[in-house]
């Protein structure tokens, strides 16, 4: 064997061999948005949800889908927790401005989307063989 890769799930598993994650995904719902350009501190999105902190999911990828069903991906950098809240810090800008269950795209097309923000992360693992 070459090597396994699971994304998305929880376990795969082949003759002499199993790969597991403790979960498949994270999900949630965005609640606001932070943009250095604003004059924030960091680009990044807020959820209420529990995520493991730190640089645990540092390259992993959130799709977050608008209240329209439009979506879009982002990179993470880092997780914090401030304030009772989770700080989901993205690798670049995400020109997006949260308020209530309104959002405003600070980019072209500029659209202001009403609605619930949700994300989901999914997770993955892998294994080589030596």
């Amino acid at each position: 064997m070459a090597g396994a890769w699971l994304f998305d799930g929880e376990s795969l598993a082949g003759t002499g061999w199993q790969v597991r994650a403790d979960t498949s995904r994270y999900e949630g719902r965005i609640v606001a948005a932070t943009r250095r350009e604003d004059g924030a501190e960091t680009d990044a999105l807020v959820t209420p949800t529990d995520l493991p902190p730190g640089t645990v999911l540092r390259g992993a990828w959130m799709i977050v889908t608008h209240g329209n069903g439009c979506t879009h991906g982002y990179e993470i950098d880092q997780v914090q927790r401030r304030d009772g809240h989770t700080l989901i810090i993205l690798t670049d800008d995400h020109g997006l401005r949260v308020v209530g269950e309104t959002t405003t795209e600070v980019f072209r097309p500029q659209r202001r989307i009403d609605g619930v923000n949700t994300f989901v992360i999914p997770t993955f693992t892998a294994i080589r063989s030596p």
